[in-house]
């Protein structure tokens, strides 16, 4: 049991910094080769998270240091429950302590939330696409063992995304009437996006908070959010490339041959 003492200690600082994933946007997540906890790092002294952050970019992985000012602190930590985090480590100075999230922050219904008409939290999802594209997106040369591995993770990953339901969104911006997806006579517009190289894929969503990344640069647009499971996502992809997942978050994208991949790999053991 953690002392209170040191959990009044995290909610009273100034600020706090934690180890950030660049490749998926989302906090570093690392499991604990002890304990199996899948936690993330928090550090009192910047310098400390830095000299963390560099031992982690040697092996390849991008990574950064992003500060936590006082009034994010609460929000940040109900945050992690999102990606199915379950502990933090915590460091001030040289002191090192390991802290049950639920000790820090109330953890949510997570069955409630899940049963939800959208999905409001994927962490399943989250996570394992998360340990996938940390590892993935590092430029290393693999050995045998590690490529093992990473088709391991690529596995978990896709058995969650045949799982899930997704946010899919209409753009129903200057519709005065109310929305009716069964009225064929209104050609509804689906949110797409267009690459760089001008290919457009549809994007889709875990869950609502990563939805509300993606629409907080539209502030103005007014959305119709459709549940969506994986497997008729498909149906939606029929005139774009393919989909990307959480384009504000991991970015995961999955050209139409990409998912039939994945689909002959891994669907038939699993599903």
């Amino acid at each position: 049991m953690i002392d209170n003492f040191l959990v009044k200690k995290i909610f009273s600082l100034n600020e706090l910094f934690v180890l950030f994933s660049t490749a998926t946007k989302t906090p570093f997540i690392h499991c604990n080769e002890e304990t199996f906890d899948d936690e993330v790092f928090l550090f009192t002294n910047e310098d400390d998270a830095k000299k963390h952050a560099d031992g982690f970019a040697e092996k390849k992985y991008p990574i950064a240091v992003l500060k936590i000012p006082n009034a994010q602190i609460n929000g940040f930590l109900s945050s992690l429950y999102f990606y199915d985090v379950n502990a933090v480590e915590f460091y001030t100075g040289e002191e090192k302590n390991l802290i049950p999230l639920e000790q820090l922050i109330k953890k949510p219904d997570i069955n409630k939330l899940l049963n939800d008409k959208v999905p409001r939290i994927n962490p399943d999802l989250q996570i394992t696409a998360i340990y996938f594209l940390q590892e993935a997106r590092r430029k290393i040369q693999r050995s045998p063992e590690e490529g093992r591995k990473l088709v391991e993770m690529e596995e978990e990953m896709a058995v969650n995304l045949f799982r899930s339901r997704f946010i899919v969104a209409i753009d129903i911006t200057g519709i005065n009437q109310k929305f009716d997806p069964r009225d064929k006579n209104k050609k509804y517009r689906l949110i797409t996006i267009k690459t760089k190289e001008g290919d457009m894929y549809l994007p889709c969503f875990s869950d609502i908070n990563e939805f509300s990344k993606f629409s907080s640069a539209n502030k103005k647009g007014k959305f119709h959010l459709m549940a969506v499971p994986y497997d008729k996502l498909p149906d939606f992809c029929k005139e774009t490339k393919g989909l990307v997942v959480n384009p504000s978050g991991f970015n995961l994208l999955l050209k139409n041959e990409s998912i039939e991949r994945l689909n002959k790999l891994y669907r038939s053991e699993n599903q």
